[in-house]
């Protein structure tokens, strides 16, 4: 081995020797001041004990023996799992300045969002600039309005259920993403033919829910992971295109409902012309 290459090689099991120390000695602190939890595998903790699905079933399981508060660790990042409706309150609503922000969620978040799903945005300005325009189409005043929208989606979902009730998943997805966006969009019920877009909606959820799950996707573990070039992660390159391609998905319904503005063929009490009525403010 030429001294050039020993170097190197010296250099980076030094610094990766350091790093698993440091990590260590902060784990090994944060067990001390967090809630109890089932112990774990050095390095690893208790994400080879976390279940690829049904985690809300082993969430539970561990209650009756470590509380209603219980930590584990996802590899070096501590999760607190609460098992308790007043608890859950106590902490999240009555304390919410404290507890209201969330973990980064690099792969769903950043990479395949954007940072821009609120549900996983963590707490601070554009949290907030998300939060008022959520505000201004869901606050009390116009869901009032969507009532005839929701009791015609109701009454188009009842009667596809009663004449096939086998494809039940199909009917409540469909009246689901119908009556988002007739609300948000301005758009007409759904009927069989808008399964495909269904079908579409659909596997943009499931692709974010699935990488959010604690253990799913290894850059929320390892968060330096995100600055490794993108020609040498395929998983960066795969999430970087779907958000690319899902952007351009959505920016449609945009670009639809500015034009139906242009025309007054949107309602202006639909959410998205609310949103874009204040953008021109």
């Amino acid at each position: 081995m030429s001294p050039v290459l020993l170097w190197a090689t010296s250099t980076l099991l030094a610094i990766f020797s350091m790093k698993i120390a440091l990590f260590l000695r902060r784990d090994l602190a944060l067990k001390k001041i967090m809630p109890p939890g089932p112990p774990g595998l050095p390095l690893l903790g208790n994400i080879l004990q976390l279940p690829s699905s049904g985690q809300h079933i082993y969430f539970s399981d561990i209650k009756s023996t470590w509380g209603p508060i219980v930590s584990l660790n996802m590899a070096g990042q501590r999760m607190v799992v609460i098992n308790n409706v007043s608890i859950a309150a106590d902490l999240i609503d009555r304390r919410s300045g404290i507890y209201s922000n969330r973990p980064p969620f690099i792969m769903t978040s950043d990479i395949l969002c954007g940072g821009l799903f609120i549900s996983f945005a963590p707490y601070g300005p554009l949290w907030r600039k998300l939060r008022r325009a959520a505000h201004v189409g869901f606050n009390i005043r116009a869901s009032r309005s969507y009532q005839p929208i929701q009791e015609r989606e109701a009454s188009a979902f009842v009667s596809n259920l009663l004449k096939s009730p086998s494809h039940w998943r199909d009917h409540t997805e469909r009246s689901a993403a119908s009556a988002i966006l007739a609300v948000v969009y301005g758009w007409p019920s759904l009927d069989a033919s808008g399964d495909r877009l269904v079908a579409r909606i659909k596997e943009f959820m499931d692709r974010v829910l699935t990488s959010s799950f604690p253990g799913a996707s290894l850059v929320d573990i390892f968060p330096s992971m995100l600055y490794i070039p993108t020609w040498l992660a395929s998983w960066k390159r795969r999430g970087l295109k779907w958000h690319q391609k899902d952007t351009e998905f959505f920016e449609t319904f945009l670009v639809d409902a500015r034009e139906k503005m242009v025309t007054c063929a949107l309602s202006p009490g639909r959410m998205c012309a609310l949103i874009l009525i204040g953008e021109t403010l």
